[in-house]
């Protein structure tokens, strides 16, 4: 299956991946609802702008004033405000496009996702010196970080929508699947969507590509990603993912 048909069939492998697991419990809506919610209005959803829409969308002609620059993960980037006062993470390399993309998909079946964006050029400001720099992930700071969540110690045990999450990861081969990416968000605004608190898996770049054990694999490689396999084997009602 090509990258394009099999995000384009993603619903569907999602949920067939997920019937396929041990009989799970669905907890309640409420109680799901940091981690998961029901995408009912599918079809009403910008898969352009994502959950922020063109409201939250950072200005491609807009100066972002330099407040720190990154130092620690595998991609260059820094941490700017625009005029508006409003502060963005933003992340430039090869997983930029890569996060985005997956990121979007991930919301549209109903997980918890921040306002995130994709700039092809931008203007930086620094010490009054302005510099126009290649595409980045703009990724809104409208929430508090609260902590990682761990994959193995959390209020979602046992349920299909996290076995189904952690299914997502493998369907677009994201090799990079651990705790320390995992984050509980406090919303800053009230009028955010969504509770207050939420449960997201970010940094999403290391997908698309080819997966490799001890050594990462490649990110936003769509020919890598066509040759990896998905499902090795079905056995009674457990499913043996080709995953590395």
């Amino acid at each position: 299956m090509t990258s394009r048909a099999l995000l384009s069939a993603s619903p569907l492998l999602f949920a067939i991946a997920c019937s396929s697991l041990n009989e799970r419990p669905t907890l309640d809506p409420v109680a799901m609802a940091p981690l998961w919610e029901n995408p009912t209005d599918l079809e009403q959803r910008d898969l352009f702008l994502g959950i922020g829409g063109s409201k939250d969308a950072p200005d491609p002609n807009e100066l972002y004033e330099v407040k720190e620059q990154k130092d620690v993960g595998t991609q260059p980037g820094y941490d700017v405000k625009d005029s508006k006062g409003r502060e963005w993470s933003v992340k430039l390399g090869e997983e930029a496009h890569t996060e985005v993309a997956v990121s979007r998909i991930l919301w549209a079946i109903g997980y918890r996702q921040p306002s995130i964006y994709y700039l092809p050029r931008w203007t930086l400001m620094r010490d009054g010196k302005r510099t126009v720099q290649p595409g980045g992930r703009f990724r809104l700071d409208n929430t508090k970080n609260l902590g990682e969540w761990s994959w193995r110690r959390n209020p979602f045990l046992h349920t299909r929508q996290l076995a189904g999450l952690f299914v997502y990861q493998v369907m677009v081969n994201n090799w990079d699947v651990k705790s320390q990416q995992n984050a509980l968000y406090e919303m800053k605004d009230k009028d955010a969507p969504g509770p207050r608190e939420q449960y997201v898996v970010k940094d999403l770049g290391a997908s698309l590509g080819r997966t490799a054990w001890p050594v990462g694999g490649t990110k936003g490689d769509p020919d890598g990603c066509d040759e990896e396999p998905f499902i090795e084997r079905v056995e009674v009602n457990r499913v043996r993912f080709a995953y590395q």
